[in-house]
């Protein structure tokens, strides 16, 4: 093996991760909806004003956005039993 792909190897094992280069990423909603499972906006607004989930920030006139940190993180504690869970949600 060269030592430029040698190089090449050892610089890349230790490149920093695209979260770790932007650590405020936004998310657009089909990408939220995408990792919620297709819950509905109007569910995921309701939670968000309840303080349920990560609120959004605004863009654009007409475009908002998550960080995806703040979503990560949420779906982190959601997996960890640590955050509301969606199914809790609903009162019936």
């Amino acid at each position: 093996m060269s030592s430029t792909n040698r190089l090449n190897r050892q610089a890349s094992a230790e490149a920093p991760s695209y979260a770790e280069q932007h650590p405020l990423r936004l998310l657009s909603w089909p990408q939220v909806q995408k990792l919620l499972a297709g819950r509905s906006s109007s569910s995921v607004r309701r939670d968000e004003f309840a303080g349920r989930f990560p609120r959004r920030v605004k863009i654009g006139p007409r475009q908002v956005g998550w960080f995806a940190h703040e979503i990560d993180s949420w779906l982190e504690e959601l997996k960890n039993g640590t955050a509301d869970h969606p199914n809790e949600l609903v009162g019936d």
